[in-house]
C-alpha cells in the first residue's frame, strides 16, 4: 500500500510539473522589456498631428541600476499581432532592478546629425522651400523628436515602456482665406524672410513621463538669421485662394528651429484680385496688391519646441493677419503607433 501511494504521489507530482512548464512557457512574454510610442501634449495644448511609425526611425536606450546599458541606439519594431514594440535583442525585467529607458526618432536624416545618444542635434533645414513637396506629404524638413525619461523603480512592476514622443522644433503654418464678399483672388508670392535655419540644439533637462514637464533645450545658432521660404507664381498659374482654409492654395507649412523673431522676419504677401464692378461682367478687371507684416509685432513672437504655430492673413477689404499657437491634429492609435511629422 505505501508503495502504491508514493507511485501515485510521484505521478501526480509530474503531473503538476508539467503544467507548471506550460504556464511558464505560455506567459515568458509578459517578462520581456515592451515598448510603446505614445502622443503628448506640451504647455501649448499641442497635441500631434499624424505619421504613421513604420515611415520613420526610432532608437531607444536603457540602463539597468543606473550603470547596466540595456539598450544603446537599438531601433524598434512593432509586432503585429500584439502591437508592442521590440528592440531585435530581447532583455527581460530583473526584480529588485531599477530602470531608465528613452527615444527618439526623425522624419529625415538629410541635414541632422545626432550625438550625445540622441541628446545633442545639429540641424540644417532646407535652403528652399518645395511646394509641391510638400503638398504631396514628402517633406524635406528636418522633424526630430525626443522623449521623456521613463523611469522604472522595480522590474517586477513591469510596465509597458511607454515612450512619449516630443517635438524638438517648431511647426509654422501659413494661411491665406479670403472673405466671402470678395471676388477671385490669386496669390501670386509669399515669402517668409530672415529666420535661423541652421544651429545645435542640446537638451539640458529631460522631462520624467507623467511629470507634467516639458525637454528643455538650448539653441547655438549658426550663420545669421538670413534664410527665406517663399512660393511664388503669376496670374495665370498662382495658388487660389478660397473662404475655406482646407480648400486654399495658398499656404505654406515649415519646421523651424526654435527661435526668438526679430523686426528683420517678415511675411510678404502679393495677390491679385478681381475688382470688376459687375459680377456678371465679361471683362475682368485684375488688381495686384501687395502687404508686408513684422511677425515679432504678432502672437507668438517666440517659437518654441513643441509648438505649432498657425499665421492666418484673411484679405477683405484689406489683409489681416492673425497669429496664434494652435492644436496639432489628433488622430486615433493603438498602443502609440502614431507619431508627428509634417
Amino acid at each position: 500500500m505505501k508503495r502504491l501511494f508514493l507511485t501515485y504521489a510521484m505521478l501526480l507530482a509530474a503531473m503538476l510539473c508539467i503544467g507548471c512548464d506550460k504556464t511558464t512557457t505560455h506567459g515568458t512574454r509578459g517578462a520581456e522589456i515592451e515598448f510603446g510610442i505614445s502622443t503628448v501634449e506640451v504647455s501649448s495644448r499641442a497635441g500631434i498631428t499624424q505619421e504613421a511609425i513604420e515611415d520613420m526611425s526610432v532608437y531607444i536606450y536603457g540602463v539597468q541600476n543606473s550603470t547596466t546599458s540595456l539598450y544603446s541606439g537599438a531601433p524598434i519594431t512593432k509586432d503585429p499581432d500584439t502591437g508592442r514594440w521590440y528592440p531585435q535583442s530581447i532583455r527581460r525585467w530583473v526584480e529588485g532592478a531599477n530602470y531608465s529607458f528613452y527615444g527618439y526618432a526623425y522624419s529625415t536624416l538629410s541635414g541632422l546629425t545626432i550625438q550625445d545618444d540622441g541628446m545633442t542635434i545639429t540641424v540644417n533645414q532646407p535652403a528652399t522651400y518645395d511646394y509641391a513637396a510638400e503638398q504631396a506629404g514628402e517633406s524635406q524638413f528636418i522633424d526630430y523628436l525626443l522623449s521623456y525619461s521613463f523611469k522604472v523603480a522595480d522590474g517586477a512592476m513591469r510596465p509597458l515602456v511607454d515612450l512619449q514622443m516630443e517635438h524638438a522644433m517648431t511647426l509654422v503654418d501659413i494661411r491665406i482665406i479670403k472673405d466671402p464678399s470678395i471676388g477671385e483672388t490669386i496669390l501670386s508670392e509669399m515669402t517668409l524672410s530672415n529666420i535661423f535655419r541652421s544651429g545645435t540644439m542640446k537638451c539640458t533637462s529631460q522631462a520624467i513621463t507623467n511629470s507634467g514637464n516639458t525637454n528643455l533645450w538650448s539653441m547655438a545658432f549658426s550663420g545669421t538669421n538670413n534664410a527665406s521660404y517663399s512660393i511664388s507664381g503669376t496670374l495665370a498659374d498662382g495658388f487660389a485662394v478660397t473662404e475655406s482654409i482646407a480648400d486654399t492654395e495658398a499656404k505654406m507649412s515649415i519646421m523651424a528651429l526654435p527661435q526668438q523673431l526679430t523686426a528683420n522676419t517678415t511675411l510678404t504677401i502679393r495677390y491679385y484680385v478681381n475688382e470688376k464692378l459687375d459680377p456678371e461682367a465679361a471683362e475682368d478687371n485684375w488688381v495686384l496688391h501687395e502687404s508686408e507684416f513684422k511677425l515679432y509685432e504678432y502672437t507668438p513672437y517666440v517659437w518654441q519646441s513643441g509648438h505649432h504655430v498657425v499665421y492666418q492673413a484673411t484679405i477683405d477689404t484689406g489683409i489681416h493677419l492673425q497669429g496664434t499657437i494652435a492644436e496639432w491634429k489628433n488622430v486615433d492609435y493603438i498602443e502609440g503607433t502614431i507619431l508627428p511629422g509634417i
